[in-house]
């Protein structure tokens, strides 16, 4: 006698919460890798521009920064530095095409030189001395990975990454904030050391 079978509401209950239980791991899991291919994309980002303030240096056979009041924009987004065709900074978008926004999403890359000398001690130190490159509203995570990749640890106060809360009197960001201000340091001889 061929008799058959049919599987249990018990058993179809228990494959279903199993698939359920492996659909939630695998969720997690790609959020994970995408807010770690985020946090590359930033590093990588802030590195490409970075070298390309160095080369646009390098071709105008400068021995200074630009000034913001050189360049005649207030600490100017790097999209508008990019348009730039004539005069100081012209030759920057040679190295660099793409906006910042294409990749950091939510956030505004600006150069920030007002002529101002840095300050290399740690307590002394004052983030808009010298010459940065200030991402704004960046979050902790991307800001954990820039201070991991640049300085090798998390010290928002001292290296070349400095990062500050928004609005709060240059208070540094901690892990429970949403978003903070980085300031990447440009100088070619100075950093907050």
């Amino acid at each position: 006698m061929n008799k058959k079978r049919g599987y249990t509401l018990i058993e179809l209950l228990m494959v279903i919460s199993i698939i359920g239980i492996l659909s939630v791991f695998i969720v997690s899991n790609i959020r994970a890798a995408q807010k770690k291919a985020q946090s590359a994309a930033v590093v990588v980002q802030s590195g490409q521009v970075e070298k390309a303030f160095f080369l646009a240096y390098i071709e105008e056979d400068r021995d200074t920064w630009w000034t913001e009041a050189e360049v005649g924009i207030n600490n100017p987004k790097i999209s508008d530095i990019i348009e730039i065709e004539t005069g100081p900074l012209s030759t920057f978008s040679h190295y660099f095409k793409a906006t910042p926004n294409d990749i950091i999403a939510n956030s505004e890359i600006r150069y920030d030189n007002d002529g101002n000398s840095s300050t290399p001690s740690c307590d002394a130190g004052d983030i808009r001395k010298g010459v940065n490159l200030i991402i704004y509203r960046v979050s902790w995570q991307n800001t954990e990975a820039l201070d991991l990749f640049y300085d090798k640890g998390l010290d928002g106060a001292c290296g070349k990454i400095r990062y500050v809360r928004p609005n709060a009197g240059g208070a540094i960001c901690e892990n429970t904030d949403d978003d903070c201000h980085v300031h990447f340091k440009l100088d070619l001889d100075e950093s907050w050391d």
